[in-house]
């Protein structure tokens, strides 16, 4: 995320930053205190807004130990310094959902990303947004294992990505159907689920949205507003 990005977040850089969830283990309402405070000075004058500094306030996550960065302004006027509280800067950025991504697969990835402290609960959300986005590309007849099987004969999916969607569908079925010989899903299981299911979004979805909107002309400049006619003389 560029400087400048988080300042409609509204969020402060008070003793905890206020984000609703933690940008590593997307702990809902974390508790993310701050650990230092320093202040730098950009050497490019591309980055030197009006005599900034810019004040970082490192902070982490109670829950899983993350760092997340915060920048504000510290704003030069004569002899005088002001330092903004809020936030211009949030490192790293929040993890969000692509709108080209459809509504229904769209919400198990959300759910599959809010769960990863549940290892087991994110698995099954991932591999319902990968069956999710198959049916939205045509695939609904048979299981998910034929379906997987048909986008990779349609080449839809290479060889190395079915065998990963494979992966993540038996398991999902370990803890489907609560299979006992089956391991324990640890986080490390639910990252790759998720990471898996996330390429899959951007191959199906999102890089062929954002080819289609490259390759549209552009639109035509509005047109200039009528000029009224001079009144004659009566």
């Amino acid at each position: 995320m560029p400087y400048g990005d988080a300042r409609y977040s509204n969020i402060k850089t008070t003793e905890q930053l206020g984000l609703q969830r933690c940008p590593h283990c997307n702990t809902a309402n974390p508790s993310i205190g701050r650990r230092h405070v320093f202040a730098v000075q950009p050497s490019k004058a591309a980055f030197q807004l009006h005599n900034q500094l810019l004040q970082w306030h490192v902070y982490s996550c109670a829950s899983c130990g993350g760092l997340v960065g915060a920048a504000t302004p510290i704003i030069q006027a004569h002899a005088t310094f002001t330092v903004d509280q809020l936030a211009q800067w949030i490192v790293p950025a929040a993890t969000t959902i692509s709108s080209d991504i459809p509504q229904a697969a769209a919400r198990y990835l959300t759910q599959a990303r809010e769960t990863l402290a549940s290892p087991a609960a994110s698995v099954l959300m991932s591999a319902a947004a990968v069956d999710a986005m198959l049916k939205e590309r045509g695939y609904r007849d048979g299981s998910l294992y034929s379906r997987i099987q048909k986008a990779e004969t349609e080449c839809v999916l290479t060889k190395d990505m079915a065998d990963w969607a494979h992966d993540i569908r038996l398991d999902a079925n370990d803890e489907r159907h609560a299979d006992h010989d089956a391991s324990a899903k640890t986080g490390e299981d639910a990252a790759r689920c998720l990471e898996f299911a996330d390429a899959l979004a951007d191959l199906l979805f999102v890089l062929p949205a954002r080819v289609r909107r490259g390759r549209a002309p552009p639109a035509p400049p509005p047109a200039a507003p009528p000029v009224a006619p001079a009144a004659g003389r009566r």
